[in-house]
């Protein structure tokens, strides 16, 4: 409450400074060496240049960032071209704690926010800011407006199994493209990951496909049948709906002990050991709930078994790659220079060996 009502009257001071700045005696100082990147970063996105073109360049010229890094990416782009303190102003509250123990959030309108003008030395001019922060709201508008856009095959689909990226498409010089993971585009001392072609990614999925529906009786349905054997009982499922009233009935005892000490109705000591031994049971409740979620998954395989089964029987073999029928058979793609493993939808993984479709 104190941190809120000097926001409002435009005295908070942050602790915090953001890229290009110091605090000094409670006071933004410029740091110019990373100012002038700053300044570089919002030149070059004005005249045109991507968020991923900047971050990249900026890793490849071995500029450090914060931390003292070679880790550029697009969100960091990203919050220095949206940060108002590099015209000058402040915004305040823009997250907040809550619960207990405290956990930060982004704040999306719970909570006021408090906007302080002239708040320090700017970095770029305010026309420069509002040509930048036009333009991301463009681009944003142009290409996540309502996520009408045209998707590739494998968008968000391919994982790094070394470093744990997503990969990227990337443009061949011969007019086809690749699929790349993003931390070895950065660099490859981030990640050895070679990229892979996009032909060759589909050429093995065609390969695994066909492979499991040949094989489908000696995989599949033996599967099905020891699942359905140890599926979730009724009365286990009732048992997790008692975890559940368990928790929300403890989580009550927490909301009204903090309420008590709101009033000052309960001493700190009797309230810290009543809080922890409330904690230490939801986590307990939550345990037991985890191990009966997970016994719970296996009806959702069942599920999405006799899904595969049946798709098998409609489309038959295929010879051609064909999106959305790939994306009613596959969750993920696990990558690396070797191998790649298709994650189905009922969670079972079959591995391909890139050298196979070459």
């Amino acid at each position: 409450m104190g941190c809120a009502a000097r926001m409002k009257l435009g005295t908070y001071k942050q602790v915090n400074a953001p890229y290009g700045y110091y605090i000094e005696n409670d006071e933004f100082k410029i740091n110019e060496e990373q100012a002038q990147v700053v300044r570089v970063i919002f030149r070059a996105y004005i005249e045109g240049k991507s968020i991923y073109k900047i971050a990249e360049e900026l890793n490849q010229a071995g500029v450090p960032n914060k931390f003292g890094e070679l880790a550029w990416t697009m969100k960091t782009i990203s919050r220095i071209l949206s940060n108002v303190r590099y015209k000058g102003d402040a915004l305040f509250q823009k997250s907040y704690t809550d619960g207990f123990p405290y956990k930060a959030k982004k704040n999306r309108g719970e909570k006021d926010k408090y906007y302080k003008y002239n708040a320090n030395v700017p970095i770029v001019s305010r026309e420069e800011f509002d040509k930048a922060e036009k333009l991301l709201s463009k681009r944003r508008e142009l290409y996540y407006s309502g996520r009408t856009i045209q998707e590739h095959s494998f968008s968000h689909m391919i994982i790094c199994r070394e470093c744990g990226s997503i990969y990227r498409k990337k443009d061949r010089v011969n007019g086809k493209y690749a699929w790349v993971c993003r931390q070895h585009d950065f660099g490859i001392d981030k990640c050895a990951s070679k990229p892979i072609d996009d032909a060759c990614i589909r050429k093995a999925y065609i390969l695994m496909y066909n492979r499991l529906k040949e094989n489908q009786e000696y995989i599949l349905h033996p599967m099905l049948s020891q699942i359905e054997t140890i599926r979730m009982s009724s009365a286990e499922k009732n048992l997790i709906k008692d975890v559940n009233i368990q928790i929300a009935q403890t989580t009550e005892q927490v909301l009204s002990i903090n309420r008590l000490k709101a009033k000052g109705l309960i001493e700190p000591v009797s309230y810290m050991e009543e809080i922890n031994r409330l904690n230490e049971q939801i986590i307990k409740l939550r345990k037991q709930k985890k191990k009966f979620q997970q016994k719970n998954e296996f009806d959702k395989v069942i599920d999405n078994t006799r899904k595969l089964l049946k798709e098998f029987e409609i489309t038959g073999a295929i010879a051609e790659f064909n999106k959305e029928q790939f994306r009613r058979v596959v969750q993920k793609i696990y990558a690396d220079s070797d191998t790649l493993t298709f994650k189905l939808i009922n969670n079972m993984e079959l591995d391909i060996r890139i050298e196979e479709v070459l």
